[in-house]
């Protein structure tokens, strides 16, 4: 309750101290001429500030100030006091005989200067209002709030105390020696809150005491108590001595506590270490480069409102520490922050001496500190960023790396999916011939004296069993790896030549190494399967009925997978080996015609067993492509439905209407989708054939909110449902009960409208997506 009475007290004095400082801004412009008398007692010209008008001006160092705003210079206020011109509407000076009177009313009043402060200001109070919404019940959070308003109340008493306000100038030294001090109760009640027992409290009660001294003689001084000018400097500088000497105090204590838990509890010294570096971070360049010179040598190295802004750096990381409540990555970029800093410091250093060999002289001392620190912050920044410019430059930079490691991902994403031996000649082989530009690979197992080979492209079967039996890493072009050796199996992985002729380099041998480690434990997994897949087909010989297998996708999955299996086996035999011999007939039956003298009669007879020959191989070419629908892979689902809709019309007594759209989103969904809705239609289109009689049957193939639907329907018999009865795994049962079943497998789900002279509807809709995942 206190402290909530506390910050509104404090609201609304900022919120008037602000109108006030609005005023001061728009009335007078920043003048910054610093005086002192000669031996004459005039007060004459000692300098211009950093942010002075005198560009503006026709002064000059040594100018006798004769009046300001119609008075003597005694007589005004900021003479009096601090020993400058300011808020001043006309000075009269004069330069030996000559008088020199300026008018300022006719001077923009606001300033780069001014405009900086105020975004700084405005930033603090914002940030101070976030951190007190969103993190309401931390003591720690309090106080942080409090350091973004104690910097929002330095930047704005600093409009007021560059324009001689003796509030602005009594405010911003109260607030710059205050801030250590909410340093510290922040620092004490945040290490309370990670569990340590926090700071001393009497040295932040000491500090507080020594702050005082100079807050009161400067009270003192502009009510007009007590003192002089030259009492007011040493003020100040003590001003700046207290600052330094807290902010120093803190980074000790830090320094202190981090000695004591580095070794019996390191997680609060990771802790402290990240204060301490954020800390020395965000002060030490005003501090160093402002403050201290200041204080030894009565100048500031760098302008302080420049070097002011990273105070936030301290305050910002800690929002980031209560907001998120997290330390290890804070802790990393902290350590990255200096490492890079470090590293800068060495390129900085010989760029500001090749600047001061250059210029000569007219580099002088704070030239060279501003072009040296504004070096290393940009040197520190592009370090600190290469790491990630790099990652974006890559595929320009390094292409075949990039080429790499992209294939790296894709294969060890595809690894996952593959189930057995074969699926690696599509998915893995294929992609290392791309990727390596060789002419082929192969993957050979031997198992129990069987040789067991995949290949893609040209891989001499000879020649890699040779390099095995020799133990050869290299010959003749080829390369062999050992992927894995187990009692009951060793397999080896074989690349070709490349086809450019070339060997394969280092970061392309280093890419097959990874390739390996991926490789081994896929065919560890891909055996495993084999066992599970035999035990299973002697285990089992029956599908449970659908009411008792609702938990049981698991096992249809397998049964069609182990169907699918054999479809495509024994398209592969059609193909390798009937076709192959139909294809040889066809080519003796050429052969002899051409070479013997045949009557006109047996010259046709040879020519329609040709013909025959082509019609068998046209329809075993047609049941080979549905036992296995290989352009699944290759074109997609709508295109290879095409084809298989487009031999279904020529052999149909009906019409059959296919729409589909949202093509691309289609072919996204997963290979096993595609092969079931592929099955599905196939199947529908069979019975369609020969029970329904139907004159139009009609397919649509949508994808709605990330579900892939099927609907048939056609204007046939219909028949009469019934509930399907148990049967063996070996036979198709009845085909809509197949259809259901493949739907349930992929944790989809379906609908069937018919009756006697009613025709068919059938829908069945399947996750596409995550959904398919989690079944």
């Amino acid at each position: 309750m206190k402290r909530t009475v506390f910050a509104r007290l404090m609201l609304l004095f900022f919120m008037i101290y602000q109108i006030w400082a609005l005023i001061l801004i728009f009335r007078y412009p920043l003048t910054g001429i610093n005086l002192q008398k000669n031996a004459a007692q005039e007060w004459t010209i000692a300098s211009f500030e950093a942010y002075s008008i005198a560009s503006q001006l026709d002064f000059r160092i040594g100018d006798v100030i004769n009046e300001v705003n119609g008075v003597a210079p005694d007589q005004h206020e900021s003479v009096r006091l601090f020993k400058s011109i300011d808020q001043a509407d006309t000075i009269r000076a004069s330069r030996g005989n000559i008088p020199v009177d300026i008018n300022l009313r006719s001077i923009s009043s606001i300033s780069a200067y001014d405009i900086v402060a105020l975004l700084a200001e405005i930033s603090s109070f914002l940030i101070a209002g976030l951190l007190a919404g969103k993190v309401k019940h931390s003591p720690s959070s309090f106080y942080l709030s409090g350091i973004f308003l104690n910097i929002a109340a330095i930047f704005m008493s600093l409009t007021t105390s560059v324009r001689g306000d003796p509030s602005g100038k009594l405010l911003i030294g109260t607030f710059i020696m205050f801030l250590p001090v909410i340093f510290y109760k922040f620092l004490h009640e945040y290490l309370i809150e990670k569990g340590t027992p926090g700071f001393p409290y009497h040295w932040g009660k000491w500090y507080c005491m020594l702050l005082a001294v100079p807050v009161l003689i400067q009270m003192f001084y502009i009510l007009g108590l007590t003192g002089s000018v030259q009492l007011y400097e040493w003020v100040s500088n003590m001003i700046l001595g207290v600052s330094i000497l807290g902010i120093s105090g803190d980074l000790v204590l830090l320094f202190y506590f981090y000695r004591k838990y580095k070794k019996d509890n390191p997680h609060i010294a990771v802790l402290i270490r990240i204060v301490f570096c954020s800390l020395f971070l965000s002060v030490s360049p005003i501090m160093l480069l402002s403050f201290l010179p200041r204080f030894l040598f009565g100048h500031e190295w760098l302008n302080s409102l420049q070097m002011s802004w990273f105070i936030f750096l301290f305050p910002l990381t800690f929002v980031y520490l209560l907001a998120t409540r997290r330390l290890y990555d804070i802790d990393l970029i902290t350590r990255r922050i200096l490492f890079t800093v470090v590293i800068a410091i060495i390129p900085s250093l010989i760029f500001t001496g090749t600047a001061r060999l250059l210029f000569g002289e007219a580099a002088n001392g704070e030239r060279l500190a501003l072009a040296f620190f504004i070096q290393l912050i940009g040197i520190s920044f592009v370090l600190y960023i290469l790491e990630n410019l790099t990652t974006r430059l890559e595929p320009a930079l390094f292409p075949r790396k990039y080429r790499l490691q992209l294939a790296l991902k894709s294969i060890s994403r595809n690894l996952g999916t593959i189930s057995t031996f074969q699926e690696m000649r599509e998915i893995i082989l294929k992609d290392i011939v791309d990727t390596l530009e060789v002419s082929g690979a192969a993957i050979m197992l031997l198992e129990e004296g069987k040789e067991e080979l995949i290949a893609v492209g040209v891989a001499e079967h000879g020649h890699i069993l040779r390099l095995i039996q020799e133990k050869k890493q290299e010959d003749g072009g080829y390369v062999c790896f050992a992927i894995t050796r187990q009692e009951e199996y060793t397999a080896y992985l074989a690349v070709s030549p490349k086809r450019s002729g070339t060997m394969l380099g280092h970061e392309e041998m280093h890419w097959l190494q990874l390739i390996l480690t991926y490789l081994a434990v896929s065919l560890e997994n891909v055996q495993l399967i084999r066992k599970l897949d035999n035990k299973i087909q002697t285990l089992s010989s029956v599908v449970p009925k659908e009411e008792e297998a609702g938990n049981l996708q698991w096992f249809r999955k397998l049964m069609f997978g182990l169907q699918e299996k054999e479809r495509v086996r024994i398209a592969m035999d059609i193909h390798d080996s009937t076709m192959q011999d139909l294809f040889f007939l066809k080519r003796r039956l050429e052969t002899v015609q051409d070479e013997h003298m045949l009557t006109a009669e047996g010259t046709k007879a040879l020519g329609q067993a040709a013909r025959y020959i082509d019609m068998i191989n046209a329809g075993l070419r047609q049941s080979c492509f549905e036992l296995h629908p290989y352009l699944l892979r290759d074109i997609g689902l709508v295109a290879t439905l095409g084809k298989l809709l487009q031999m279904e019309r020529a052999s149909s007594d009906f019409r059959i209407d296919f729409s589909t759209t949202d093509i691309p989103p289609i072919e996204e969904v997963d290979l096993e989708v595609k092969q079931h809705v592929f099955r599905m239609i196939q199947e529908l289109l069979n019975n369609a054939k020969k029970y329904s009689r139907a004159s139009v049957v009609c397919i649509s193939l949508q994808l709605h909110t990330g579900a892939l639907s099927v609907e048939y329907a056609d204007d046939g018999v219909g028949f009469e449902e019934k509930r399907p009865v148990v049967r063996e795994i070996g036979s198709s049962g009845r085909g809509i009960e197949q259809m259901k079943s493949r739907v349930l497998s992929m944790n989809g789900s379906y609908g069937l409208s018919t009756s006697p002279g009613k025709g068919v509807t059938f829908w069945a809709r399947f996750p596409a997506g995550s959904q398919l995942n989690r079944a």
